[in-house]
């Protein structure tokens, strides 16, 4: 009886006559690794640095952020800022409703300058109401200003344990239960045929479709009633008071 030839095949299907020669004779794990390393230092050069600052035609603009509000006390109002732009900035001024106030700058080195990509706090002492929109603007030495307005503020909460508890309770039941309840239909789901199978499937990329869908409607819908609300209205009531004019044609004198 004729031996029976013996299987050459390699993991993944790969004979040992076909096998693929490794670029520069690396490992196949290095290979695997070596664009995501790369990928992700090109990502960080991109996100810590401005590499494509000196092409730029013209004086760069400054481009500062205010990425949140810390309200720690009814007294204390703290900005936490960040410099996205190319060139370092200086902060000069805070304005808070409209009027110069005080202020520290934590965190840039000890000074009020930030370096492009930093970040850091600005601490102003003003007795702010609850519920009582609030209006800041910082100004830069070369006189840009940059507003924002901190919306019905209330005081921040600290850290403690009711909150460690109460965020616990969230993550519960936004990760672990639903996690769990779909791990329980697991054992149902690998007794199901093909077809009943692929009707499960297409039901729940059907359910996800359909909330995206809405989303987008309801997103599209909210933006043509905010600019309606902000423009359509006004231009429409002053069409309405010219057809309502006593003076028609214009020939109204004062």
């Amino acid at each position: 009886m004729a031996d029976k030839p013996q299987d050459t095949t390699m993991d993944g299907g790969v004979t040992a006559d076909e096998e693929i020669t490794q670029p520069l004779g690396l490992p196949r794990w290095v290979s695997a690794l070596l664009p995501i390393v790369l990928l992700v230092l090109v990502l960080g050069v991109f996100a810590f640095t401005s590499p494509l600052a000196g092409v730029q035609s013209g004086t760069p603009l400054p481009d500062v952020t205010i990425t949140h509000t810390t309200l720690p006390s009814d007294e204390t109002v703290i900005l936490h800022v960040t410099n996205n732009g190319p060139e370092s900035v200086t902060i000069s001024q805070v304005l808070v409703d409209e009027a110069y106030w005080d202020f520290r700058v934590e965190g840039a080195g000890g000074d009020q300058t930030l370096a492009p990509m930093e970040s850091a706090q600005i601490v102003i002492p003003y007795h702010w109401n609850p519920g009582w929109d609030l209006e800041v603007a910082l100004v830069l030495s070369d006189g840009a200003t940059f507003h924002n307005t901190i919306v019905a503020p209330s005081q921040s909460p600290g850290f403690s344990l009711g909150l460690l508890g109460r965020l616990a309770v969230i993550g519960l039941f936004v990760g672990v239960i639903p996690v769990a309840l779909g791990m329980l239909w697991f054992p149902y789901i690998k007794t199901m045929s093909d077809r009943w199978l692929h009707a499960v499937l297409l039901f729940a990329a059907g359910v996800l479709g359909l909330l995206g869908v809405r989303r987008r409607v309801r997103g599209v819908r909210t933006r043509r009633t905010s600019s309606g609300r902000v423009r359509g209205q006004p231009l429409g009531r002053l069409r309405d008071l010219r057809r309502t004019s006593p003076c028609p044609g214009d020939q109204c004198v004062a």
